[in-house]
């Protein structure tokens, strides 16, 4: 599956839309992104929700991002991950490291 990420503006804070796969072969173009987008005292936003799969790769780099955004005196959401990227968060304690939001009415389905 081909992966993208786009970055689109949102009022003062930066949003990364990552499509496909979050994995050895995407985890560069997130990274890049992410290098672009911070800005010191300013949060980050990573969209999650047309990402299906997420490798340990893709969790090191969404580590990364947190760390780099923090460095920075901002923080990161995840917004909308899927059920299977969220079980995944959850089963390696991430939920409670960053701040996931939902902009789904419940009932949606991803």
């Amino acid at each position: 599956m081909e992966s993208r990420v786009d970055r689109t503006p949102n009022g003062s804070e930066p949003v990364l839309v990552v499509r496909g796969d979050l994995d050895l072969a995407s985890a560069p173009a997130l990274r890049a992104a992410i290098i672009g987008a911070v800005e010191p005292g300013r949060d980050l936003t990573i969209d999650l929700s047309a990402v299906d799969l997420v490798d340990s790769t893709g969790i090191g780099c969404l580590i990364g991002a947190l760390r780099r955004v923090r460095q920075a005196g901002g923080d990161v959401a995840l917004r909308d991950p899927r059920p299977r990227v969220l079980d995944l968060l959850e089963l390696c304690g991430l939920d409670s490291v960053f701040t996931i939001v939902s902009t789904r009415e419940v009932g949606d389905r991803p």
